[in-house]
């Protein structure tokens, strides 16, 4: 009689037992996941497994044996195929026991938020004026790029935690063939972008700076330009067919930088069309540029 009992009351604890869970595979979004339910067997569990696939942080959630909750669990951090990595997996029972499985919080699973989003962008306004929601899981970021040109681009729009990281590494570094990164930066937050990478959070800076092309005489210099917010004012003399000619104008500032430490190294001039520079000077104030190079460069040094 005792057994029966016994019998009888696990069947009972087995019956109540049964959950909603969420459901999905290989979902990037996880609200996708969170709206999706299913009600699993009163035997199996909820789970929730974090994957890395060629840089992408995505999720598979749903019902799991406690046998193969536990395989899971031994594989996390482990290579599970060609192309993926189990960086969590995490089951649990109970309402809503999902919500802080594999590092996640409600408010994540809530705060899907608008991020800039562009590609290659020379333009910040640009990317501004593009917007994207992300997944909740996912965070905004910025990304500055020099190309082989010299150009400095950006790239922005929403990143997993796993990209970020990988991203943020290889900033200063070489980032493909043709281009290296410069910065790159994620964040969480309303307007969180603009202040990522050195950026002013006011927008473009509007430097106003004397802007003329290979003139014979400062004086002859009368144009003024307004550069771009990741732009200085530009000073340089350079000699062309033997006779002195002046330029004025707007600037990456990181070739500016490039040019005072190669003044510092004893390089006495670098070839261009039609001449030689002698002189490349950077200032970051309005008109600053409209004095002698050789002053503007000793303030450089």
């Amino acid at each position: 009689m005792l057994r029966e009992v016994v019998i009888l009351l696990s069947v009972v604890t087995l019956v109540k037992c049964h959950q909603r869970c969420w459901q999905c595979s290989n979902e990037g979004n996880l609200a996708v996941c969170r709206n999706n339910t299913v009600t699993c067997p009163a035997s199996e569990h909820c789970f929730v497994e974090k994957v890395v696939t060629n840089l992408d942080e995505v999720f598979n959630a749903g019902c799991r044996s406690n046998t193969a909750c536990l395989l899971m669990y031994s594989l996390s951090a482990a290579v599970i195929g060609k192309r993926s990595t189990a960086l969590c997996g995490q089951c649990c029972t109970g309402p809503h026991c999902q919500d802080t499985l594999c590092g996640l919080t409600p408010s994540t699973l809530t705060c899907n938020q608008r991020c800039w989003q562009c590609s290659n962008e020379g333009n910040l306004a640009v990317c501004r004026n593009n917007t994207v929601t992300c997944p909740a899981n996912e965070h905004c970021f910025v990304e500055k790029v020099v190309t082989n040109s010299d150009e400095v681009v950006f790239n922005a729009g929403c990143r997993s935690n796993t990209a970020c990281v990988i991203m943020q590494s290889l900033s200063s570094g070489t980032a493909g063939k043709r281009s290296r990164s410069l910065c790159g930066k994620c964040c969480t937050g309303l307007h969180c972008q603009d202040t990522l990478c050195g950026l002013n959070p006011g927008g473009p800076s509007q430097l106003r700076c004397l802007s003329c092309s290979s003139v014979t005489s400062p004086a002859d210099c009368l144009v003024y330009e307004t550069c771009q917010d990741r732009k200085v004012c530009y000073a340089g003399i350079h000699i062309e067919y033997s006779s002195l000619r002046y330029s004025f104008g707007c600037q990456e500032k990181h070739l500016c930088q490039n040019s005072a430490a190669n003044d510092v190294a004893g390089h006495p001039g670098r070839e261009i069309v039609n001449g030689v520079s002698i002189c490349d000077a950077c200032c970051a104030s309005d008109y600053c540029n409209n004095i002698d190079c050789y002053i503007l460069k000793k303030n450089m040094i």
